[in-house]
Formats: C-alpha cells, sequence, structure tokens
C-alpha cells in the first residue's frame, strides 16, 4: 500500500540521517504522492518541509521494485536546514501588491490601466526558496511569498519570489503556459532515433521517468 511504501521511505531516511544531513524524516518530508509504472515498479515522492512549510523544488523519490524492495532514491533536497527566518511579517496581500506594483513599473502603465487590464492574483503560497537548486551555487534559503500575477487580456502571468519578512523580491519568472499537445519521449540510447512516448497531456503513458516528468511539465512554460 502507499502507506507501507511511505513507511519504508521514512526509515531508510531515518536509517541513514547522518548521510542525508536531516533530524527527524517524519518532521522535515511529507508524503506527496505515489504512483505505479507498466513494469510493476512503485515510486514515492516525499516533499521536503521546514516547520510545516514546503521548501520549494526539494523532493525524494524512492523506487520500489514489485517484490517492495528499494530499487534506486534520487531527487534534490536542503540539507541541514535549520535556525531559518520562520516568521512572516509581509501579510500575502502586501506581497501581491509588491508583485503588481513591480509589473506596473516594468510595463509603464498607470493605476487606471492596471485596473483595466484586470491584473490580478492568481495563486499564493508561503515557500522555503533557495534559488542555489538550479543555480548549483551556495545560496541562501529564504521564506517567501510564491506569488502568480496574471491579466486575461495582455500575455501576462508572472511568478514572484517575494521575501515573507522584509519584502525584497528575492527572484521573478515569465510563467506563460503557452504549448499544446505535448508529447515527451525518452531514448534508450544515442541509437534510438523512435524514443518511447512517456508523457503526453494526459499523464504518464509508460514507466515513470522523473527527468522526462520535469521536461514534460517545463515544455508548458515559455520564457
Amino acid at each position: 500500500s502507499s502507506s507501507d511504501k511511505a513507511q519504508r521511505a521514512y526509515q531508510f531516511i531515518n536509517e541513514y540521517k547522518d548521510l542525508f544531513q536531516i533530524n527527524d524524516a517524519h518532521q522535515e518530508f511529507q508524503f506527496a504522492k505515489q504512483t505505479k509504472d507498466n513494469l510493476g515498479m512503485q515510486h514515492v515522492t516525499l516533499q521536503q518541509v521546514y516547520q510545516g512549510v514546503p521548501v520549494y523544488a526539494s523532493k525524494l523519490i524512492f523506487h520500489f521494485r514489485p517484490n517492495g524492495d528499494i530499487a534506486s532514491i534520487n531527487g534534490t533536497y536542503l540539507p541541514n536546514l535549520s535556525n531559518k527566518i520562520s516568521d512572516v511579517r509581509l501579510s500575502k496581500s502586501d506581497a501581491v501588491n509588491i508583485a503588481k506594483n513591480n509589473v506596473q513599473q516594468q510595463l509603464g502603465l498607470t493605476e487606471e490601466s492596471i485596473n483595466k487590464l484586470n491584473i490580478h492574483e492568481a495563486s499564493s503560497e508561503l515557500i522555503y526558496y533557495n534559488h542555489g537548486l538550479f543555480s548549483k551555487q551556495n545560496e541562501e534559503t529564504y521564506l517567501t511569498w510564491r506569488i502568480s500575477v496574471y491579466s486575461d487580456k495582455i500575455a501576462l502571468n508572472k511568478l514572484f519570489y517575494i521575501d515573507a519578512h522584509n519584502g525584497t523580491i528575492i527572484n521573478q519568472l515569465n510563467n506563460l503556459f503557452e504549448a499544446q499537445s505535448r508529447e515527451t519521449y525518452v531514448f534508450a540510447d544515442c541509437l534510438d532515433y523512435v524514443g518511447t512516448l512517456t508523457y503526453n497531456e494526459t499523464g504518464l503513458v509508460s514507466t515513470y521517468d522523473e527527468q522526462a516528468e520535469t521536461v514534460h511539465e517545463y515544455a508548458g512554460i515559455i520564457y
């Protein structure tokens, strides 16, 4: 069952917690999902959290053989995540206003134009964010508001990471979704010119592959 596999994953992390550089798997990871591929392997994803707040793009994926043994583990997470600023001094509404004001300045819009274009919050979430997970550099971890600002009048969907302590914009991305009818293939080697269809718009259609999943997700984002 999903509960059994998740517990196996937690037990494994706690058994090797010095290697993982964490204190308690149950406190630092939450069960996210479990999938099964056409080879009978099951894949359990654990989302990293700190004091109950998700850590962006930080997860461990356990791959179980049909007999229940752990075949492999992969993913990315932040070790030794402690003593981080955890008090939220910036309200969500203030973070949204910071994002909207930034868009207004970038586009040179008046307050009236902002209202006419119906630029508004599309989504918001409190998360820990560390750009080092992407840059592969040693960077600071911030408690941030992840704010998406959207307009259905113009091509605008921007994603902001705003420091929940002091309101500084840590990062911002263009979040326009454009790609349709995506098909993502996995190639066995350099001689495989056809590949195996792994994901389409309905989701996983073949053997689970984390890199293919990531590529498929980001194929829908045009920067």
